[in-house]
């Protein structure tokens, strides 16, 4: 059977208690101090990029940016659609005589080059398009 423990031993098993608590304490002091800093630099971060730390109004910032994010992304991909046909008409048009013919006269003329016969054979080759039509 086991005996009660004595007064002495219960005042060392609660010092010892205390001791265990106030090192817990002091960790959750720590954590909260760092919180706090946190909290305040996100806020001042969020007030110098957005001239708010209204949660509400960056969340409605954040669905705005996301909208436009999805919007560029869909006419990045419009513009890289048309530009892989462009190069298709290219590629069809180097293969074909006929096709190149239809595919210059559809350029805007500032962007047909014009080809002298008495240009130099070491002149650049002036491309067949402009980048404004890629």
């Amino acid at each position: 059977m086991a005996q009660a423990p004595t007064s002495l031993e219960q005042l060392e098993q609660l010092k010892d208690r205390v001791t265990r608590l106030t090192t817990r304490c002091t960790r959750a002091q720590v954590t909260l101090e760092a919180a706090r800093q946190q909290y305040t630099e996100a806020v001042a971060d969020a007030t110098a990029k957005y001239k708010t730390s209204d949660l509400a109004e960056l969340r409605a910032t954040l669905v705005r940016q996301e909208a436009e994010n999805t919007q560029a992304v869909a006419e990045f991909q419009r513009a890289v659609d048309e530009y892989e046909r462009f190069i298709v008409r290219i590629e069809e048009a180097l293969a074909d005589p006929e096709a190149m013919a239809t595919l210059v006269e559809a350029m805007t003329p500032a962007a047909a080059p014009v080809v002298e016969a008495t240009a130099p054979a070491a002149a650049a080759p002036t491309p067949a398009f402009a980048h404004e039509d890629i």
